[in-house]
């Protein structure tokens, strides 16, 4: 089934409606923020992000309210992510993750993001357990903005089709032609999803960094 992506600039389109519980949220690979994936299988990689920005901003001594004047978003977004009821888009991932002073790719994907994500496979952790913060008001969030040449550029190196795609990340057509003009942003488990579609790691998607596609 499809799933839609939001025209805003704030890809956060996880927050239940006052008749809507978190548990009743669609979230990749189908379960609630939180709960584990089959037995056997790991974790998508932005399973861990509101701890990740959790720890961080406790480790800041930072309020959430602060936190999300100097990152330039709603005031409530941080906290949404944290409780597990919301899902950012990479825009709003590299924003708080520059106001918090640590790398963007880490705060969404946590230390294996640089790597295509691979079921079942162990992975080596490389990077630090939790960077140390470093606040700053000075937020520039430019790296999301190559996502859709990104997309457009491994879409052609595997060979695929928008329809392709669309089909192996679960979204529309119609989105992935919108991403790779630059109209709209992924949320970061769709972001991941395309990245595993198109086998490349899903910060190179994101934010560049990291292993992009080998040409065939």
């Amino acid at each position: 089934m499809s799933r839609s992506i939001p025209h805003v600039a704030e890809c956060v389109n996880l927050i239940p409606s006052a008749s809507q519980s978190a548990a009743q949220l669609p979230l990749f690979p189908g379960d609630a923020v939180g709960v584990p994936v089959t037995r056997g299988s790991k974790n998508p990689l932005w399973w861990g992000l509101a701890d990740r920005l959790r720890r961080l901003r406790l480790q800041a001594e930072v309020s959430a309210l602060t936190l999300g004047a100097l990152a330039g978003i709603a005031a409530a977004t941080s906290t949404r992510i944290e409780r597990g009821v919301g899902l950012p888009g990479i825009d709003v991932i590299e924003k708080i993750a520059l106001a918090l002073g640590v790398e963007p790719c880490w705060l969404g994907f946590g230390n294996d993001g640089e790597e295509p994500f691979q079921q079942k496979i162990p992975r080596l952790v490389s990077g630090p357990e939790l960077p140390r913060p470093s606040i700053t008001d000075r937020v520039n969030a430019q790296a999301f903005l190559g996502c859709g040449e990104r997309l457009r550029v491994a879409r052609l190196a595997k060979g695929l089709s928008m329809r392709d795609v669309a089909r192996a990340a679960e979204v529309s057509v119609q989105a992935v032609s919108a991403m790779e003009a630059g109209r709209i942003c992924p949320r970061v488990d769709t972001c991941e999803r395309l990245a595993v579609a198109l086998d490349v790691a899903p910060c190179w998607l994101a934010y560049g960094v990291g292993r992009g596609p080998i040409a065939n």
